[in-house]
């Protein structure tokens, strides 16, 4: 049975090793320059100490949630949401399911449990950014978003 609870800085090595399968498995979805630039500046996969530092950091932050899905006490999933202090609009990234547990359900329960979070935070409405060709939209879309506007970028 699929847990979803608040994940705790013992998750970190689960989390990090869940990035780091995402990392490899988003990377197809990006055009060639711009994967060029993001291989630049994330130069680390795996035991990026500053990853590791930015995840211990959104596990403690009060005004972020950070979710694990976990199984026999493994962790198969995960999602980080926070609120924009300037307008209470709620956002998440990093919706993270491994590849053994490719379990449309998990995701949802993910997605549900934060949506509960930004509604008793009383969010007007929530914000995901996605890659244009990263299949993930679809799944989005089945759980309410729209298609608001699309971003273009020059690397310079």
């Amino acid at each position: 049975m699929t847990k979803i609870i608040k994940a705790k800085k013992e998750d970190l090595d689960q989390i990090c090793q869940l990035f780091n399968e995402y990392d490899k498995d988003i990377e197809k979805y990006f055009l060639k320059n711009h994967l060029r630039l993001l291989q630049k500046l994330n130069t680390e996969h795996g035991d990026n100490p500053q990853r590791r530092k930015d995840i211990m950091q959104a596990i403690a932050d009060k005004k972020q949630l950070f979710l694990v899905a976990k199984e026999d006490e493994m962790v198969i999933g995960c999602v980080v949401g926070w609120i924009e202090s300037f307008n209470n609009v709620g956002r998440f990234d990093q919706l993270i399911l491994s590849k053994q547990s490719r379990k449309k359900e998990v995701l949802q329960q993910l997605f549900k449990e934060l949506e509960k979070w930004f509604k008793s935070r009383k969010c007007p409405y929530v914000v995901v950014d996605v890659v244009a060709k990263n299949p993930r939209k679809k799944l989005y879309k089945e759980f309410g978003f729209d298609l608001v506007q699309e971003e273009m970028r020059k690397i310079i």
